[in-house]
């Protein structure tokens, strides 16, 4: 699904002046009618603030400085607070940033990689990210350091590395995107006293999305991905299952400026990574203590999404999911409603 209408800090500010402040605001409310060992049933309902102030050195140098402050509301006094800082150095269509990352759903990643609900609860991310980005490339590499370890720490040094490539062909009406996709999840460290071992998770995605037919404003879109992993983590029942992984997942979807639909199905052997969509993992990392695992794991999916925007800067979406899991033989289903504000304020030219 086109999550775009989400994601902050997607393009360079251009037109900013000298001097500027941005604005950013993410309301969200999803609601998961789950009651199945694979997923949690829950409600996720708060916002994300993220207001900032930039200085454009030059016409291909910024900073951005603020505060990340998330808020799930019910929670009382549990407000947490994240510092933001960022150089954005541009070159044409590349782009490189160290601090805070461009981040979430703005990799573009799939969800055996990255399930949707990480966008809501964990998605600020610190490190360094190279980006490409013109009409037919879309490239993002990054490093997303999770966890820093310390001297007799009980705690071990986690980070992300990521890469998501869209390389885009076009004939007439027809586009074809070739996608190239990886994450890797790293636990490890030399002084903390964790009797933990390390270890790296791996997965991969390749597919070929397809635009075969365009009526009127009405697009159909087949969309066919590969994923591999490979898996070092030993959590609880896995030492006895592989450490190769292997799923496919086929989607048809309906694209119109009002509205999308796709119908999809996925099928994984041995299948898990612990950030991807937690129905497409062999094992449920939510409940894994339970020994529940299916070396074949089938799903059906059916989504709908739509778009709205209320003026230039603030738009959102309303999206819904329904999922047949087929190995336990029940319909489960999600519905969300999202506002998203990116805003630049101009002060002093």
């Amino acid at each position: 699904m086109d999550n775009s209408y989400l994601c902050w800090d997607e393009h360079f500010p251009d037109s900013a002046e000298k001097f500027y402040l941005r604005v950013k605001n993410f309301h969200f409310i999803k609601n998961n009618e789950y009651d199945s060992p694979f997923a949690v049933g829950e409600t996720f309902f708060g916002w994300h603030f993220n207001p900032e102030a930039g200085l454009k050195l030059n016409k291909n140098l910024c900073m951005e400085a603020g505060s990340f402050l998330p808020y799930d509301f019910g929670t009382g006094d549990r407000w947490n607070f994240f510092p933001t800082l960022r150089l954005r150095i541009k070159h044409k269509s590349w782009e490189g940033i160290a601090g805070s990352l461009i981040n979430g759903l703005s990799h573009r990643l799939s969800e055996p990689l990255y399930e949707f609900e990480n966008h809501l609860t964990a998605r600020q991310e610190y490190g360094l990210q190279v980006r490409y980005h013109s009409n037919f490339i879309f490239s993002d590499l990054w490093l997303d350091w999770r966890k820093k370890t310390f001297l007799n720490s009980n705690e071990r040094e986690h980070f992300r590395a990521g890469y998501s490539g869209d390389f885009k062909m076009e004939k007439g009406k027809t586009s074809i995107h070739l996608i190239v996709q990886s994450l890797a999840i790293h636990f490890g460290g030399q002084m903390d006293t964790s009797d933990a071992q390390s270890f790296s998770d791996f997965s991969f995605v390749t597919g070929i999305r397809i635009t075969a037919f365009t009526y009127k404003n009405l697009i159909i879109i087949s969309d066919n991905r590969i994923c591999f992993g490979f898996n070092q983590s030993d959590e609880f029942i896995l030492n006895e299952k592989p450490k190769n992984s292997l799923a496919h997942w086929h989607n048809i979807i309906f694209k119109h400026p009002f509205m999308e639909l796709g119908f999809g199905f996925f099928r994984g052997s041995n299948y898990r990574f612990v950030t991807g969509n937690p129905w497409m993992n062999s094992i449920s990392f939510t409940n894994s203590r339970n020994g529940l695992y299916f070396d074949n794991r089938n799903l059906m999916m059916i989504r709908a999404s739509f778009p709205f925007k209320i003026y230039e800067e603030v738009g959102g979406m309303f999206r819904a999911d329904v999922i047949y899991d087929n190995n336990i033989g029940r319909f489960d289903y999600s519905m969300g409603l999202y506002l998203n504000l990116d805003k630049i304020i101009r002060l002093i030219k």
